[in-house]
């Protein structure tokens, strides 16, 4: 019996930045979820896709913008008026919900943005996912480099990880703040789990089905692949002054966890706070540039932006 076919609801997967949102949402998507056919494709970083709805993406960013910040923002940015919130929202949910009962939208920048969003739907749901801070800040910094490698035009977005080695750490204090906050208000709403158990195999459509009370076609083929994700043993840090504020928001995401994380990475805290200095931010960049003229990179202008 198909019981999706009596059933209304709306799945919002949230979390950091490469913490597994995608990972999450393949794997609803393989179990029937209707996503939405506008999506932002692949890239060397997600090579199965992002499964991240444009327009959804689109509307953050605009909100993130108007707050003077945005996708990296390291402070929880002020809420959204109901009627803003509203004329961004509605239309996305008459297009996503005209056809299907059941339905969900992913972007790591949601997590921001949860009341905003559950105060607008009939029957909304969270999949909330959480990764080590370490293990985020280094993917975060490999995929960064990745993207400046191949478009130089990148270079002021990017080079900001290097200059400010904590950028990455605060901003994923306040995204995952936020979705601790959020489970905290609806914990009969939410399924909280690590990226660590959907590598592991964990089912998570069987989860949203029994938590949540969503109809979701259960099968074993849930598309995580545990060969497409790096995971580091050890990572060293200097953000010493913010270890105990991430050892405390990383420790109650543990034990409020449906499906906590049994592996993660060694940190070894570096006691040096200090910055890459200007020097050697610009011999990286022009090492960047040699790298740039190597590989036939077009740039921007007749000139690579250096």
């Amino acid at each position: 019996m198909d019981r999706s076919a009596d059933i209304s609801a709306q799945i919002i997967v949230a979390g950091f930045h490469r913490s597994g949102t995608s990972m999450a949402m393949q794997s609803l998507k393989k179990a029937g979820l209707y996503i939405g056919d506008s999506l932002l494709g692949a890239a060397p970083s997600n090579p199965d896709g992002h499964f991240e709805d444009v327009e959804t993406m689109t509307l953050h960013d605009r909100w993130l913008r108007a707050a003077g910040t945005d996708w990296c923002c390291t402070e929880q940015p002020p809420a959204v008026s109901d009627e803003e919130a509203t004329l961004g929202i509605e239309p996305i949910i008459e297009r996503l919900g005209r056809d299907h009962l059941q339905w969900g939208l992913k972007d790591p920048r949601i997590s921001l943005y949860l009341s905003e969003w559950f105060n607008q739907l009939n029957n909304p749901v969270s999949v909330l996912v959480y990764r080590h801070y370490a293990s985020c800040a280094n993917s975060l910094r490999r995929r960064q480099t990745g993207q400046l490698m191949i478009d130089p035009s990148t270079q002021f977005e990017d080079i900001r990880f290097w200059a400010d080695p904590t950028l990455a750490l605060r901003s994923w204090l306040v995204h995952n703040q936020a979705i601790i906050q959020h489970y905290k208000k609806h914990p009969k709403r939410c399924v909280l789990i690590s990226q660590e158990a959907q590598i592991a195999g964990v089912n998570l459509p069987a989860l949203v089905n029994s938590k949540l009370s969503v109809a979701l076609t259960v099968n074993n083929d849930t598309g995580v692949d545990a060969e497409k994700t790096t995971n580091d043993n050890t990572i060293k840090l200097n953000a010493k002054h913010l270890q105990e504020e991430l050892e405390d928001t990383w420790n109650e995401l543990q034990a409020l966890s449906d499906v906590r994380a049994e592996h993660y990475p060694v940190v070894n805290w570096n006691t040096s706070e200090e910055p890459i200095n200007e020097l050697e931010l610009t011999l990286t960049l022009k090492q960047l540039q040699r790298s740039w003229d190597e590989l036939g990179v077009p740039a921007s202008g007749g000139t690579h932006p250096l």
